[in-house]
Parts: structure tokens; C-alpha cells; sequence
């Protein structure tokens, strides 16, 4: 919101954190920094562990007495034409703010945050408290940064990052950070010192900004916008497009579930959490697709995954304002940074084999359906979350009592190892540890289509965590790690292997654990033959008794007792095809036992998705409301200054 009494011109001081490594960037740097006093502040061990934090300590203490603001900047950063005169423009609109130059463009909140407020018109992104704050180009008042050095110096250098800290900081002493938009700094894209792997540029960036614009309701949106920054409700989320699948991230604030962990829901699986209907924006995106008839040729199993994150970033972005606030904002030309977001969220989110077959033509047409969808994603009405329980579909006919009875505690039981909360380990903020806990993968080449392993590895992967080693036909399981089978034509959900992901931590002192999917258990077990209603009851319950060790993971008991069916643990989870099919809609709706989606088992199908879909808004509901429920550690996950409230 706009401040009153803003001061008369800053002071701004600047110093740049530096290694010796980055020598050839100092020049430029400098340059681009002037008419700035720039101070650069080298790092004093560079040969010891790679530490930002070292380093940080002195920048953020080299403040003059006579500076009123004071800017840090790492050497690796470029800057936009004319910088200075930018930043002192933005200063005097925000002088209380920490002012964030830049965001990473697939950050798990920050960067969602400010195509958030790009899709809004917004000039300004609230950033959120609970990540980590980006530290390449990041100003603070001056009494605030001095304050900010002496904390820092309380911390080892071991600790390594700086930004997990800063944003401790800034959350104790009450300092809203903000990010303009467009940022005034990008990342060169050179590999990062810290060690971090990825790639690395701005979420949104003008080398060339023109004269800000402060639209006529930025009081309105910037209070709606901060406060989702801040104060995220239960069903508050964040998008991700990740190797070319749309992700929901949902904050549920209070359950200590980290900021940065890699349990993505899909947006088929969730949507109705936040009470949008999946089924509307896909009649939306086919309505879309037809009337466009000079669009080139895209892929439509990648395109509805573009669509669908756009139109929940359009839904979030406006679905909470009053229409007559918002109307002026919806002229053309109101969100003139929307389009970049977008081509930002492609280009971070794409996976290999989709960007390697984009064009200048095709990447220019999914921008403008990315931009269409969050135009229709904006005059959505989501419902209740909490009276409507989600699209279920038909119920179909299980067939009797004990059908009903077993489907039904199947589906209970999916859903809640699905809701599990994955929380923060005592692990010190700033340790390197996997994201992951390793777990080996063997893909069974399947008898119906023939796909196995090497089909499995050319994409779409079959297991979202390249984390996992896929073991050769041939070689022989590591006999310390746990392993997991799965079908070579099938795809499963990061979220759906949330359990085993836990279990692979805990069964170290047990020796190597097994878990097989529901699609290699239900295929081995009837060797591609039809199987009798008798035997399809039988291999269900099969099933699930060895689905039963869930219920272990939510009490984080020992899994020495459960029960196990010819020596392995079944997981229970749902499943796609791998394969691109003719129709979009063929990867969408989940199968409970096979990807292949047999026609004799249509009406258990039927029921059992019925359920799933009933029960998931339930148990998301019950375990976050209910903070401790279903709380599980999953150790390698970011530490604990990462927890949301």
C-alpha cells in the first residue's frame, strides 16, 4: 500500500558480496552500479567451505553512517540500464521496505507470487515470509541492515546460505519485503558458487523498464496481495509447471509443511480443494482450442498442463476481489507484465524433450494461451471447499457390500497418504541434504504394451524424481537402499509416493525394504489373463492388507509388523499411462490398478474413483485443521527456519 510522507531523497550505499572466481564480472558490475557508492567485499575465506553466509556477514555491515538505505548485490548479477535512477525511485515509493530486485523464476512461492501480482496489473509483489528471501540484489533500510549484520554473525559459517536467515530476520523484526515488477536485476545464468543446482534467471525482468505505472486500485490489490502473501488461508496454493506438469502446492499454514519440499499435488487429483471445477476448465480449454483454428500445431497433452496452471494463477489472482475494484485493471494493456511471466513459467517449466521441440512460433502461442487462461481462470467462481466435497463423477456399481467395503478403504487410504504433512527434520537451517531420501527403482517391463525400461527413461518419467536410480534389467539392487517396482508404461504422482518417501528414511535398520505399485502387483498376479470375479476379489484384498503399513506411517511406528504379500509392500496409489495417448484426456483421470484401464473392471473403477474423489478434500481437510494429524518427518527436506507458521 502507498505510504504517507515518503523521505526526501535517499542515501543509498551498495556493496557487492565477491569471489575471486568472478574477477571478469567486477568491471561491468561496477559500471552498471554508478553513480552508486559501491563497496566490494570479498570473500575472506574463498578456499574454505562454500559459505554466501561468510561473506554476507560483511556486506550487510559495510553501511556508512550517512546512508539511509543499503543495498547488497552478489557478483553474478546483472543489472538493468540506468539502475540507479530505478532504485531510487523505487526507495522512495517503498522507503520502509525490503526491496527484492529479483526473484528465481521457479522459486516454490516467491516466484508465483509475483506472476500473481504481473497477472494482476500490480507493479509491486509482496513476497512471502516464509521462504527464503532472494538475496542477489535485496536493499533494506539502513538501521535495518546494520541490525540485520549483527544477526547474521551469530550463525557459523557451516550454516552456508544467507537467504534462509534473512528471511528469519525480516519475519522477527516485522519487515515486509517486496519485489517490483519487473525486477530491476537478473542472474548471468553461471553456475552458482553455494553449490545449488538448476538454473537460475529472474521470474520477471526489463533490462530496459520504462516509467512505472501505479494503476488507480493499487491500494486495493496490493492489500489483497499481501495479505495472501503473509497470511495464507488452508486453502491457499501456489502453481508449479515442473518438466512439463501442472503442480498445486498448498501452503496449509500451521502444519510446519516445508516451503521447499517436492510433494507437488496434481491438479486433476486437487483442484477441488480450493472448490474449482476440473471438468470446467477443461470444457473451457477445448472451447478454447477450437476457436483458435490458427494456433500451429501444439501438443495438447502439453498445452492443457500450461492451461490449467494459468487458469488457477487467474482464479487465485482474482477470485477474491470484488469485480468492481478489479474492472478498470481488465482494460488491454492493465497487466502489461503478464505475457514475460508466462514466458518465464515455460521456459523454467518445459520439460527437455518439450522445449527441445518448441519454435518461436509455438512458444509464442502457448504465452498467449497461457494469457487467455488466466483471463478465463479470472471469472471463475470457485466454490466452497469445505461444503463441496469435489467433482466425484458417477459413482459406478460396485457390485455388493464387501466390494463397497473394500474399494471404499482402499480409496480412504490413498487419500490419506496423499494428505500426509511432510514436516521439517531437527536438521540445522542451511545443511546440504538430498531433497529426496534414494530410493532404487526396477520398471518391469509390462506384457501387454512391452514398455519397460528404456521406454521409462525417454519420458514422460514414470517416477518424478530423478533423484531415484532406475536400475538396468540386469543389475542387482543395492542391498542398503530400499527399492521400488513399477510398471514401464505407467506414471505415478510425487504426491502419491509421499509414504515411501518416508519409509525410505526409516527402514534403514531393516534391511532393504520392497514396495511394489498396484500395477505391477495386479499384472504379475494375472499374468495378462482376465481374471474371474472370485480371483479379482481375492487379489483385491490381497492388496489391501499389504497397503495396511499407511497406517503405520501416519503413527511413525516401526514397519517391521506390517504385512507384506510375496515379500513386498504394496503402495497405494493410483496410476496413469506413461505414454502420450490420442486424446489429452486419456493421462487425466487415474486408474486404481492399472494404466491400461481394463474394461471388465469399469465399474469398480468407477466406484473406487467416486469414493477417492470424496474422501481427498476430507482427509486434506482433516489432517492440515487438524496440525499434528497425519504429521509425518521426512528427512532431507529444507530446515526448520523454512516451516510456515
Amino acid at each position: 500500500m502507498s505510504e504517507a510522507s515518503p523521505p526526501e531523497r535517499p542515501w543509498i550505499s551498495a556493496a557487492v558480496m565477491h569471489h575471486p572466481g568472478r574477477v571478469d564480472n567486477l568491471p561491468s558490475l561496477l559500471a552498471s552500479l554508478e553513480p552508486l557508492p559501491a563497496q566490494v567485499v570479498a570473500d575472506p575465506e574463498p578456499f574454505g567451505i562454500r559459505s554466501p553466509l561468510r561473506t554476507a556477514k560483511l556486506a550487510w555491515a559495510a553501511v556508512p553512517a550517512s546512508a539511509t538505505h543499503h543495498l547488497v548485490v552478489q557478483d553474478d548479477v546483472l543489472l538493468c540500464h540506468d539502475f540507479a535512477a530505478a532504485l531510487e525511485s523505487l526507495v522512495v515509493e517503498r522507503p520502509r521496505h525490503g526491496l527484492a530486485l529479483y526473484s528465481n523464476w521457479n522459486s516454490p512461492q516467491n516466484s508465483y507470487l509475483v506472476r500473481r501480482a504481473a497477472a494482476t496489473g500490480s507493479p509491486w509483489a509482496p513476497l512471502s515470509p516464509w521462504e527464503w528471501t532472494p538475496t542477489l540484489a535485496l536493499l533494506l533500510p539502513a538501521k535495518d541492515a546494520r541490525h540485520l549484520a549483527e544477526y547474521l554473525r551469530s550463525f557459523p559459517d557451516d550454516v552456508k546460505d544467507d537467504d534462509e536467515m534473512i528471511s528469519a530476520f525480516c519475519r522477527r523484526r516485522g519487515i515486509p519485503v517486496i519485489a517490483p515488477v519487473p525486477h530491476l536485476a537478473q542472474h548471468q545464468g553461471i553456475d552458482t558458487l553455494a553449490g545449488h543446482h538448476g538454473s537460475f534467471h529472474a521470474t520477471v525482468f526489463e533490462p530496459r523498464p520504462a516509467p512505472r505505472r501505479t494503476p488507480a486500485a493499487q491500494d486495493d490489490l496490493e492489500a489483497g496481495l499481501t495479505r495472501r502473501a503473509r497470511v495464507p488461508g488452508t486453502y491457499d496454493y501456489t502453481v508449479e509447471l515442473v518438466d512439463s506438469t501442472c503442480l498445486i502446492r498448498y501452503l496449509r499454514p500451521g502444519t510446519g509443511e516445508p516451503v521447499g519440499h517436492h510433494f507437488g499435488w496434481y491438479w486433476h487429483d486437487s483442484a477441488a480443494f480450493s472448490g474449482l471445477d476440473r471438468d470446467r476448465i477443461t470444457a473451457e480449454f477445448d472451447t478454447y482450442l477450437v476457436g483458435e483454428r490458427a494456433m500451429p500445431a501444439l501438443s495438447a497433452h502439453l498445452a492443457i498442463e500450461v492451461w490449467v496452471a494459468c487458469y488457477l494463477l487467474g482464479a487465485d489472482a482474482w477470485g477474491s476481489d470484488p469485480l468492481e475494484r478489479t474492472a478498470p485493471l481488465l482494460r488491454s494493456g492493465a497487466t502489461p507484465w503478464l505475457a514475460p511471466a508466462v514466458a518465464s513459467w515455460l521456459a523454467a517449466g518445459l520439460s527437455v524433450e518439450d522445449a527441445r521441440e518448441m519454435n518461436d512460433a509455438t512458444r509464442a502461442a502457448l504465452v498467449e494461451l497461457g494469457c487467455a487462461a488466466v483471463a478465463r481462470g479470472r471469472l471463475s467462481a470457485p466454490g466452497d471447499p469445505r461444503t463441496r466435497p469435489g467433482d466425484t463423477g458417477p459413482e459406478g456399481d460396485a457390485g455388493g457390500g464387501q466390494w463397497r467395503t473394500l474399494l471404499e478403504r482402499m480409496a480412504d487410504r490413498e487419500a490419506r497418504a496423499h494428505a500426509l504433512i511432510c514436516s521439517d527434520g531437527p536438521e540445522a537451517p542451511g545443511s546440504e541434504l538430498p531433497f529426496v531420501a534414494p530410493v532404487q527403482v526396477r520398471v518391469r517391463r509390462c506384457p501387454a504394451c512391452g514398455e519397460g525400461t528404456e521406454e521409462a527413461l525417454r519420458g514422460p518419467a514414470t517416477i518424478p524424481f530423478p533423484e531415484w536410480p532406475v536400475l538396468g534389467e540386469r543389475d542387482e539392487p543395492a542391498m542398503d537402499l530400499p527399492l521400488i517396482t513399477v510398471l514401464g508404461c505407467e506414471r505415478l504422482t510425487a504426491r502419491s509416493l509421499l509414504p515411501v518417501a518416508w519409509a525410505a528414511e526409516r527402514l534403514g535398520g531393516l534391511g532393504p525394504a520392497r514396495f511394489v505399485t498396484r500395477a505391477v502387483y495386479w499384472t504379475e498376479s494375472t499374468a495378462g489373463q482376465a481374471p474371474s470375479r472370485q480371483w479379482t476379489l481375492r487379489l483385491l484384498r490381497e492388496m489391501d492388507a499389504a497397503e495396511a503399513w499407511v497406517s503405520l506411517v501416519e503413527a511413525g511406528l516401526p514397519l517391521a509388523t506390517a504385512h507384506r504379500q510375496n515379500g513386498a509392500w504394496v503402495v497405494p496409489a493410483s496410476t496413469r499411462p506413461r505414454r502420450r495417448g490420442t486424446s489429452y484426456k486419456d493421462g487425466l483421470d487415474a486408474h486404481f490398478l492399472s494404466p491400461h484401464r481394463p474394461a471388465a473392471l469399469h465399474r469398480l473403477s468407477a466406484h473406487y474413483a467416486h469414493a477417492l474423489h470424496a474422501t481427498l478434500p476430507r482427509r486434506f481437510a482433516d489432517y492440515t485443521m487438524g496440525g499434528s494429524a497425519g504429521r509425518v518427518v521426512v528427512p532431507g527436506m529444507p530446515g526448520p527456519s523454512l516451516s510456515q507458521p
